[in-house]
């Protein structure tokens, strides 16, 4: 889905651009509802670079899902107000 920052009156080229912080909120409400799917394809890399011998406990697993989730949050996060926390 693409957002289109440009407003225009009637559809012509006489518009004005929205405001950064709007920007930066659109696209972070983008990221987030594709946050699965970004969260998926960063496990699958780091599961695939590790190849078939790569550590497979619970633990260790349960602790990567976590961290690329709260990474991927905190990232949008930082996309959604411009600030690093």
């Amino acid at each position: 889905m693409a957002y289109d920052y440009w407003i225009s009156d009637s559809g012509s080229s006489n518009g004005h651009w929205r405001d950064s912080s709007d920007q930066r909120s659109r696209l972070a409400e983008a990221l987030r509802f594709r946050a699965p799917e970004i969260n998926q394809a960063i496990l699958d890399r780091l599961l695939g670079v590790e190849g078939e011998n790569g550590i497979r406990e619970i633990d260790y697993l349960q602790g990567l899902h976590e961290a690329v989730f709260a990474g991927v949050e905190y990232a949008i996060d930082v996309v959604g107000t411009g600030e690093l926390a």
